[in-house]
């Protein structure tokens, strides 16, 4: 019969499963292996990694659109189209959208204020566009470091180095135009 030994235990993903007192055969049986996890594979951490980009640039969107809902952010476009018409060309058409955009109360005061209104909606979709695309150079540069990682080691310190990728963005968005 073969002595049992103490063996730090994992199973074939690499999850621990304590020190278990047994022979070879017995945790090989149990679909254990002894000593160190089995290396991770750099195509799955991969994966995860990029998942984690994905995520955090959504994130990052979210936070810049102000907590406004996706069903309002649906209508900047209209709104930008709108405000660009109108500064472009002040006519009936674009009188009419505005009068479409805002309760009949407001009307008068709308159509006074029309051209403020219109420079303050251009000015905020340059602005959100701005910080966007920010967004959306930080996701490029993030997917491409773990794209080039080499060794999971190598993708370790590219996630190490996203915190800084992240909080450098952060400062820039927090920047006046």
């Amino acid at each position: 019969m073969m002595n049992q030994e103490q063996h730090h235990a994992y199973d074939a993903r690499g999850n621990y499963h304590g020190i278990v007192v047994a022979t070879a055969d017995e945790l090989a049986a149990a679909g254990l292996v002894s000593g160190n996890p089995p290396a991770p594979d750099l195509v799955a951490l991969k994966k995860s990694a990029t998942d984690t980009v994905i995520s955090e640039h959504a994130k990052m969107l979210e936070t810049l659109s102000g907590g406004y809902t996706s069903a309002e952010r649906d209508t900047w476009t209209l709104q930008l189209e709108w405000a660009r018409g109108y500064l472009a060309d002040q006519n009936a058409a674009h009188e009419a959208l505005l009068a479409g955009m805002v309760p009949a109360s407001m009307a008068t005061t709308a159509a006074a204020d029309a051209r403020m209104m219109a420079d303050k909606i251009v000015a905020k979709a340059n602005e959100y566009a701005r910080l966007t695309m920010l967004a959306q150079r930080t996701k490029t540069e993030a997917l491409a470091s773990v794209a080039a990682a080499a060794t999971p080691a190598d993708l370790e310190a590219v996630m190490a180095a996203l915190k800084d990728i992240v909080a450098s963005a952060i400062t820039e968005l927090n920047q006046p135009v």
